[in-house]
C-alpha cells in the first residue's frame, strides 16, 4: 500500500528481485498494476471522474476526496431524500433495501441513521394498503427487524388473497359448446380387458407424460350428434322434427380484462368488492338489447397487475340476469334456416329480449346520459345538451333533470339580480345612505370630493365638498346635529358600504345609531346612493356644457344639481319632491336663474371709490341653500353673493 499513499517514488531503474536479477522500470509496471486494480473495482458513474489520474496515488486521493470528506450540505441532501421516500410501486424488499442503501451511506459520511429513525422513515413512506401495519407500529415500540418481518408477511398475505379472489367484473367471456363424451362417443374392451377411446378424439401427450387420444369432429346444430354438419343431416327436410335444445355453457375466466377508457368500472359478482355500501342513486345499466339493471352496491377492487396492486374505485355491482328456463321461440327447419311464424291472431307474445332492437346512433349506459354528455359536450346549458342528445337520438330517459354542475359554478357563475325594495319608511331618517364620490381629476375650489347623505323617507339630498377622504367623520357629526337641531329627530340607522365601516364604526355605536355595511363588492345593496351620485353628475355636466364653462367650476355646477334636483317631482315619490316631502311645503320655482347666464348684480356696496360702477357683468353660478342669494362670478375671478341681481 506503499504506493497508493505516494510515499514510495520511482528511485532508480533496476531493482534486485529474490533471485538475483535486475528487472528495468518494475517500480512502474508495480504502481500502473496497482491502479489497474484500483479502477476495476469501481462503477461506472464514479469512473468518469477518475479519467485524469496517472498513478495509483492519483487515483486513491481522488476517491477520497469525493467520497471521503464529509459536507453540511452533503448530509442535509442525503438526509432530505432518506425522509422523502415512498414505496409508491415499489415491494417491500425493494423499498427496505432502498431505505437500508440511504442509512449506510448516511453512516459512511458520518451522520449516524438509528434504527428507531429508520423504523419512523419506513412507516411514514407506506402506502395507504399498509396502514394498519403503521397504526399498529405507532402505537407501540417496534424494532426494526419485527417491521420488516410484519410487512413481508402482509405483503405475502395480500398477494395470496389477490390470487384467490376470481375477478370477473367488467369480463371478457368464451363459450364453448361442448357435448359429454359419454353421450356421443364410442368406447369397446379389448381383449386385456381396458377401454379404448372411441371416435370423437385425437390422439396427443398429456400433461403427466401419458398419452391421450381426441379427433376434432364437426356436430350437427339439427340434431346434436357428432360427426356430420347441418347441410348434411337426414333431418333437414323433415318437417316433423324439431331438433334438440341447445344451450350453451358459458366458461368464465378467472381472469379481469379491464378497460382503462371506461366510465364505471362493473361486476357481477359481490365477493369481487373488498369494500361495499348500497346504491342510492337513480341511475340504471342499459344492457345491449334495450333492457335496464339495476345497480345494487358500489363499492371499490384491487387488481393484481403482476407484483403490483392496482386499487380501483367506485366499482358498480350489478347482479346477472336470473335464468328463467323458459322458451322464448320455436321454429321449424325450412331450406337450411329456422323459420319462426306468426299471425295476427296468435297468442304467441314476443318477449321484449327477442325482438329486434335498434340501438340509437349514439347510444350510452344510463349512468352516463347526463353528467358525462354535460361533460364531453363542454358544460353546456341544460337546454342546448337536451336538443343535442334529441338531434342525434342518444337515450337519455326520465332522469334528465336541470342539476347543478360544480365545473360551472366555478368558472359561469354571474351576479344575481337585484329586486326591488318594497320596504316603506314613515318617517324621516330612520335610514339615511350615505357615500363618498371622488377623486375628481381636476381642483374646484380646492375640492376632489363630496359626500352625500340621502334621507330614504323624503330622497332629500345633503353634499358636504371635502378636500380629501378623512374629512368624512367631521361633516358627519355637523349632519348629525344639524338634524337634531333642524328637525328635533335622530338618525336611526346609517347605511354605508365597506369602505367607510372604519371610519364611522365606533362614533357611530357611541351615539346609538345603527350601522349598515353593504356585502364587499356589492354596489348594488348600496344603489339609492349610487344613483344619486348619477344624477348629480349627469346635471352638473349638463349646466357646464350649457354654459360652456371649463371643468374647474363643477364645484358650482354640482352644488346647484343638488339644489335643482331636491325640487324637481320624482316618480319614487308618486311624483312629489323631496323638498315638498320633508318639510311639508311646496318649493319656490320663482327664484331660480339659468346657470352659467349674465347677471347685474348690485356690487355699490363693495365699491372703494365713488367713481366706481355700481354693477358689472357676471356668470350666473346657482345659489346656495345656506344663503338666500345669488353667486355671481365677475370677470376677474371673484365670486360674489348678492340678493339685487
Amino acid at each position: 500500500m506503499e504506493f497508493n499513499k505516494g510515499s514510495s517514488p520511482f528511485a532508480g531503474s533496476w531493482i534486485c528481485l529474490g533471485h538475483g536479477f535486475y528487472s528495468s522500470g518494475f517500480s512502474c509496471w508495480q504502481d500502473k498494476f496497482l491502479a489497474s486494480w484500483l479502477l476495476s473495482t469501481v462503477t461506472d458513474e464514479v469512473l468518469i471522474h477518475l479519467t485524469t489520474a496517472k498513478t495509483s496515488f492519483d487515483v486513491w486521493i481522488a476517491i477520497e476526496r469525493r467520497f471521503g470528506t464529509s459536507s453540511t450540505l452533503k448530509i442535509s441532501s442525503m438526509r432530505h431524500a432518506l425522509y422523502s421516500i415512498k414505496k409508491s410501486n415499489l415491494t417491500i424488499t425493494e423499498y427496505l433495501s432502498k431505505v437500508k442503501k440511504l442509512c449506510d451511506n448516511l453512516t459512511v459520511v458520518g451522520s449516524l441513521v438509528t434504527k428507531a429513525e429508520q423504523v419512523s422513515v419506513i412507516l411514514a413512506g407506506l402506502s395507504v394498503e399498509y396502514e394498519s401495519v403503521r397504526v399498529f407500529a405507532s402505537a407501540s415500540s417496534i424494532s426494526l427487524d419485527l417491521l420488516t418481518g410484519m410487512l413481508l408477511d402482509y405483503e405475502a398475505r395480500q398477494l395470496a388473497l389477490l390470487t384467490e379472489v376470481p375477478m370477473q367484473a367488467n369480463l371478457a367471456t368464451r363459450s364453448s359448446d361442448h357435448v359429454d363424451g359419454s353421450k356421443f362417443s364410442q368406447s369397446q374392451k379389448t381383449k386385456h380387458g381396458h377401454k379404448e377411446p372411441g371416435r370423437g378424439w385425437s390422439r396427443g401427450r398429456s400433461r403427466g407424460g401419458g398419452r391421450s387420444w381426441s379427433r376434432s369432429q364437426p356436430q350437427c346444430q339439427l340434431c346434436g350428434k357428432v360427426g356430420h354438419i347441418v347441410q348434411n343431416c337426414y333431418h333437414r327436410f323433415d318437417e316433423s322434427f324439431s331438433g334438440v335444445t341447445h344451450t350453451p355453457s358459458v366458461n368464465y375466466h378467472q381472469l379481469w380484462y379491464p378497460d382503462s377508457g371506461a366510465t364505471n368500472h362493473i361486476t357481477p359478482e359481490a365477493s369481487n368488492l373488498t369494500t361495499a355500501s348500497l346504491y342510492t342513486g337513480t341511475s340504471h345499466v342499459t344492457m345491449g338489447n334495450g333492457e335496464s339493471i339495476p345497480i345494487a352496491n358500489v363499492g371499490s377492487s384491487t387488481l393484481l397487475v403482476g407484483s403490483r396492486l392496482l386499487r380501483l374505485q367506485n366499482v358498480l355491482y350489478v347482479p346477472s340476469d336470473i335464468q328463467t328456463g323458459t322458451t322464448l321461440l320455436e321454429g321449424h327447419m325450412h331450406e337450411g334456416l329456422y323459420r319462426f311464424q306468426f299471425s295476427k291472431t296468435s297468442s304467441t307474445k314476443i318477449p321484449p329480449s327477442a325482438q329486434t332492437f335498434c340501438p340509437p346512433l349514439l347510444h350510452n349506459t344510463q349512468i352516463s346520459s347526463s353528467s358525462i354528455w354535460h361533460n364531453r359536450l363542454g358544460h353546456p346549458c341544460n337546454n342546448t345538451l337536451a336538443r343535442v342528445l334529441k338531434s342525434y337520438n342518444v337515450s337519455f330517459g326520465q332522469n334528465f333533470l336541470p342539476r347543478i354542475c360544480t365545473v360551472c359554478q366555478l368558472r359561469k357563475a354571474h351576479k344575481l339580480l337585484f329586486g326591488s325594495s318594497h320596504i316603506i319608511y314613515s318617517l324621516p331618517f330612520e335610514l339615511v345612505v350615505t357615500d363618498v364620490w371622488g377623486p375628481a381629476h381636476v381642483f374646484s375650489n380646492g375640492f376632489t370630493y363630496y359626500v352625500s347623505f340621502v334621507d330614504m323617507f323624503s330622497r332629500y339630498t345633503w353634499v358636504y365638498f371635502l378636500k380629501s377622504k378623512s374629512e368624512v367623520l367631521p361633516y358627519f357629526l355637523d349632519f348629525h346635529q344639524m338634524v337634531k337641531t333642524q328637525f328635533g329627530q335622530s338618525i336611526k340607522m346609517l347605511q354605508t358600504d365597506w369602505g367607510e365601516y372604519h371610519v364611522l364604526s365606533k362614533t357611530l355605536s357611541s351615539l346609538g345609531i345603527q350601522h349598515r355595511v353593504t356585502c364587499p363588492y356589492t354596489s348594488e345593496q348600496n344603489s339609492v346612493a349610487k344613483r344619486n351620485h348619477r344624477q348629480i353628475g349627469d346635471m352638473g355636466l349638463s349646466l357646464l356644457a350649457q354654459s360652456a364653462m371649463p371643468l374647474q367650476f363643477w364645484y358650482y355646477a354640482f352644488a346647484h344639481a343638488v339644489y335643482l334636483t331636491n325640487r324637481l317631482p320624482t316618480p319614487i315619490l308618486s311624483h312629489v319632491s323631496p323638498y315638498e316631502t320633508l318639510h311639508k311645503i311646496q318649493p319656490d320655482y320663482g327664484l331660480l336663474r339659468v346657470f352659467g347666464c349674465a347677471c347685474f348684480p348690485n356690487l355699490r356696496p363693495f365699491n372703494q371709490y365713488k367713481l366706481q360702477f355700481w354693477s358689472q357683468q357676471c356668470v350666473f353660478l346657482g345659489v346656495t341653500p345656506n344663503r338666500k342669494g345669488y353667486q355671481c362670478l365677475t370677470l376677474d375671478g371673484r365670486v360674489y353673493f348678492s340678493q339685487r341681481v
